[in-house]
C-alpha cells in the first residue's frame, strides 16, 4: 500500500496563521480559539468546484481551514498565493482507531502548497 493510500484514511490537522508583523502585534495567537473556514471540493454529482470559491482572512486571527471532498473523485486544493501568505503552525496526520482513540502518524512541516483529498474525506 502506498503512502498516499495509507493517508487516505487519515485526517490532516492543521492550523493556519497569517505571518505578518501586525499579526504578532495583536497578541498571542497560540491562545486564540481558531476560526473555522470550511471549503467543499467538488459536488456529489462529480462537478469540479470550490465552495466558497473565495477565501478572506484577517491578519492577526487564527484560522483552521477545513477542506471536505464531497464528490466521488479525488480533488486537489492548490494555491501558491495562499501558501505564500499564510504560516502553517502545525499539521499532523492522524488516524482514528477502532476504539475511538486518535493516533498521530506524522507531522508535516514547512510550506504546504497543495493537498489532495480523497472522496468522502476531510483535511483540516
Amino acid at each position: 500500500m502506498s503512502a498516499c493510500r495509507q493517508w487516505s484514511a487519515a485526517t490532516f490537522a492543521g492550523v493556519l496563521l497569517l505571518a505578518t508583523a501586525s499579526a504578532q502585534a495583536l497578541g498571542d495567537l497560540a491562545n486564540q480559539p481558531p476560526i473555522d473556514i470550511v471549503v467543499e471540493l467538488g459536488r456529489p454529482d462529480g462537478t469540479h468546484a470550490f465552495v466558497p470559491n473565495r477565501l478572506r482572512f484577517e491578519t492577526g486571527r487564527l484560522y483552521r481551514l477545513i477542506v471536505r471532498n464531497v464528490s466521488p473523485d479525488p480533488h486537489y486544493f492548490t494555491s501558491d498565493e495562499f501558501a505564500a501568505r499564510v504560516f502553517t503552525r502545525k499539521v499532523q496526520v492522524t488516524q482514528r482507531q477502532p476504539d475511538g482513540r486518535e493516533v498521530t502518524l506524522a507531522e508535516v512541516k514547512g510550506t504546504i502548497r497543495e493537498i489532495e483529498v480523497y472522496p468522502g474525506h476531510t483535511a483540516e
